[in-house]
């Protein structure tokens, strides 16, 4: 790769400070230093505070489910089970739809370029997707046999008629 082809996206004039280096240095110069741009440590540190936010939303949510509870709250499980898988779908068609559409190249060609961004962009909306569709295949089984378990105290508790 060089710096004609490269998806320079957010480091603009990232790979054209490569050659002005390597000529300052054969000219016994010392190279300058590279750009640094608050674009893009803000895309880093917001795309970290994403996967933070997935992995500790999966761990909660995986601890919850795992003790066979389905956490209500103000939202009705099945709302909250459906915004959940909702939210999950909505972060991966973002990614692996909407963000090469807006680049205007596909998501490996920009891993070419800024590789560390694309994969865990990648990564982060593939996992969003399955875990989401685990966690409320999961909820709805849980709420399933809850209801069951619930009908069968109500019934349990119920007097029976005797005839007379």
């Amino acid at each position: 790769m060089n710096a004609e082809n490269s998806a320079d996206l957010f480091l603009t004039g990232r790979m054209g400070t490569i050659s002005e280096g390597v000529a300052a240095l054969l000219e016994g110069r010392k190279p300058p230093r590279p750009p640094s741009s608050i674009a893009s440590f803000l895309v880093y540190a917001l795309l970290f505070g994403v996967v933070v936010l997935q992995l500790v939303g999966m761990t909660r949510s995986a601890a919850c489910l795992r003790r066979g509870g389905v956490r209500g709250g103000r939202v009705g499980t099945r709302l909250r089970i459906a915004l959940s898988l909702a939210l999950s779908l909505a972060w991966g068609a973002l990614v692996l739809v909407l963000v090469p559409k807006q680049l205007g190249l596909p998501l490996l060609v920009a891993a070419q370029g800024l590789p560390d961004l694309a994969y865990v962009l990648v990564a982060s909306a593939v996992i969003a997707v399955g875990w989401g569709l685990v966690r409320a295949t999961w909820a709805s089984a849980s709420l399933r046999k809850a209801g069951r378990h619930v009908a069968d105290e109500a019934a349990a508790i119920r007097p029976v008629a005797t005839p007379s």
